[in-house]
C-alpha cells in the first residue's frame, strides 16, 4: 500500500507568477505567456504528482538504536494510533498532453487549444483495518467502512480565450477555458461496512459493498473458485468512449500598479478549473455488489490436536466469499463529476519585473495549501523560482526553471514538494507528497506581445 504513492496531475504551483510562463495557463484562463508556442506531442507536457496523509514514519519507529514496524510488541497500539490519520488517504495519477497551442490573436486577445490524457486513481483506508492488524483480539469489533477505491480515465479536448479588458478596467484580463471530455472508463468500489467480530469461541463477519465500472474495453471476471476475488481485466480490442461530458475552466487577473522605485505594483488573481461531469453511457456498465455475513465457532476448545492452518484457512475463505462482488442485473448508465480546484494568488512584482514574491492559495482534492514563492524573471526567458509550502501536512520545498525563449524551444522542469529525508528503498520518511514535471514546447513570438526592458 506504501509503493504506490498518491499521483495527480497539475501545473506547478511554482510557475504561477512567472509571465512568460506557458504552463501557468491551465492554472488560470486570464494567464497568457509572452510568446506563442505549440506543444511537442506526449513530451510536450508530463504530470506526476505526489500527495498522501501517510507515510513511513507512520509505520516505522526508531528507539533504542533499533528501528521497529508498527506490528512489534515494542510499538504500543497507542503510540501507533496517535501518529495514523483517521482516514489513511492515497491518491494517484498521469498527465501527458498529445497536442497543444497557443497564440495571440490581436494584441488583446489569447487563444489556447490542447489535447490531453488524463488518468486518476484513489484510495481511501480505514484507519481501523491497520488497528486489527496491530492489535488482533484486543478489541473484538472493527469496523473497515468507507474502504473506497477510484479510477478513471478520459481524454480532453479544449479550447481557451483570454482577453486583456485594460480599455475598460485599466489593468483586468479574462479568461475561460471549454473542454469536451471524452470518458475511456471509469471504476468505483465502496465497502459501506465490513465489521469483524471476535470473540474467544467465534468469529462473525459481515459486509455490505458495492461498485459500479463503466467501460467498454473492462471486463468482470468472478472468482474462479471459493477464497478468491474476482478480477477486472482489459481487453484493448474493445476500447471505445464510454461516456461524454463538458467542463470548463474561468480566471481572472487585476495588475494594480503602483509609482515606487522598488515594488512596481500588485497583481491580484483568481480562478477555478475543471469545473464539470461526464456522463456514462448504459452501454458498458457493470454493477456490482456484495452483502453478507458468515460466522466461524471453531475456536472452541483450543488444544494440541486444533489445526490452526485449517482454521485460518476457513476463515480467510468465509472472508473472501463475503467480499465476492457478484455482477447486478439491469445496470444503468451513471455520471462523474470532475474535481475542480480553485486558485487564488497576490503577487508583488519588483525592480521593473525583474523578480517577485507571491503568495498562492490552492485547493484540490480536498486538499487546502498556501505557497510563498520567489520569482527571479531575466529577461522574459529565464524564469528561476524557489517555493515553500506551509499548510500541507509536510512541509516541503520546491523549485523550478524554465527557458522560455520568443523563437526556439522552450524547457521547463520543476517540483512543488522536495522530501528532504529518504529510505533506501526511495520512499519518504514523512508523508508522501512529491510531484514532477518537465516539457518541451516550441515557440515563436507574436507581433502584439513586445518585452519588457529590464532596468
Amino acid at each position: 500500500m506504501m509503493l504506490p504513492v498518491a499521483l495527480f496531475g497539475q501545473a506547478l504551483r511554482g510557475s504561477y507568477f512567472f509571465d512568460s510562463s506557458i504552463q501557468r495557463v491551465k492554472m488560470n484562463p486570464a494567464f497568457a505567456p509572452k510568446t506563442n508556442y505549440i506543444t511537442l506531442p506526449v513530451v510536450g507536457d508530463l504530470s506526476l504528482n505526489v500527495n498522501s496523509n501517510i507515510g513511513v514514519s507512520n509505520f516505522l519507529f526508531p528507539k533504542n538504536g533499533e528501528l521497529y514496524t508498527y506490528l512489534n510488541q515494542n510499538v504500543s497500539s497507542a503510540e501507533f494510533q496517535a501518529l495514523l490519520p483517521t482516514q489513511p488517504r492515497i491518491q494517484m495519477a498521469f498527465d501527458t498532453d498529445l497536442l497543444g497551442a497557443g497564440f495571440y490573436v490581436g494584441p488583446k486577445g489569447y487563444v489556447t487549444f490542447d489535447v490531453a490524457e488524463r488518468m486518476n486513481l484513489s484510495m481511501n483506508v480505514p484507519s481501523d483495518l491497520f488497528m486489527f492488524l496491530k492489535e488482533g483480539m484486543a478489541k473484538d469489533t472493527y469496523n473497515f467502512k468507507n474502504f473506497t477505491i477510484y479510477q478513471d480515465a478520459y481524454v480532453q479536448i479544449s479550447g481557451g480565450y483570454r482577453r486583456d479588458l485594460s480599455d475598460v478596467v485599466p489593468g483586468l484580463a479574462v479568461g475561460a477555458k471549454l473542454k469536451f471530455l471524452v470518458g475511456l472508463d471509469r471504476i468505483d468500489m465502496k465497502i459501506n461496512n465490513a465489521q469483524i467480530y471476535m470473540s474467544q469461541d467465534k468469529w462473525e463477519l459481515n459486509t455490505d459493498a458495492e461498485g459500479t465500472i463503466y467501460g467498454t474495453w473492462l471486463d468482470f471476471v468472478p472468482a474462479a473458485q471459493e477464497g478468491e476475488l474476482p478480477k477486472v481485466e482489459m481487453d484493448f480490442s474493445k476500447l471505445a468512449p464510454a461516456g461524454y461530458g463538458v467542463a470548463v475552466d474561468l480566471g481572472a487577473e487585476y495588475k494594480l500598479k503602483l509609482d515606487n522605485p522598488v515594488i512596481d505594483g500588485v497583481n491580484f488573481s483568481a480562478s477555478v478549473v475543471d469545473l464539470g461531469t461526464i456522463f456514462y453511457s448504459e452501454n458498458g456498465t457493470i454493477k456490482l455488489q456484495s452483502k453478507g455475513s458468515a460466522a466461524f465457532e471453531g475456536l472452541k476448545d483450543i488444544n494440541a490436536q486444533f489445526d490452526m492452518d485449517q482454521s485460518l484457512k476457513k476463515i480467510s475463505a468465509d472472508f473472501m466469499a463475503l467480499a465476492n462482488l457478484q455482477e447486478v442485473q439491469g445496470a444503468k448508465g451513471g455520471s462523474g463529476a470532475l474535481t475542480p480546484k480553485a486558485y487564488v494568488g497576490v503577487e508583488a512584482p519588483m525592480l521593473n519585473n525583474l523578480m517577485s514574491v507571491g503568495l498562492l492559495y490552492s485547493y484540490m482534492y480536498g486538499i487546502s495549501d498556501i505557497t510563498a514563492s520567489y520569482n527571479l524573471k531575466v529577461k522574459d526567458i529565464f524564469n528561476v523560482g524557489v517555493n515553500y509550502s506551509f499548510m500541507n501536512t509536510a512541509k516541503t520545498l520546491g523549485f523550478i526553471l524554465e527557458f522560455v525563449p520568443r523563437n526556439g524551444v522552450a524547457i521547463f522542469l520543476g517540483t512543488d514538494y522536495m522530501n528532504m529525508s529518504y529510505i533506501p528503498q526511495g520512499l519518504p520518511v514523512d508523508k508522501v507528497i512529491m510531484n514532477a514535471k518537465l516539457g518541451i514546447q516550441a515557440t515563436f513570438g507574436s507581433k502584439f506581445c513586445k518585452r519588457e526592458k529590464k532596468n
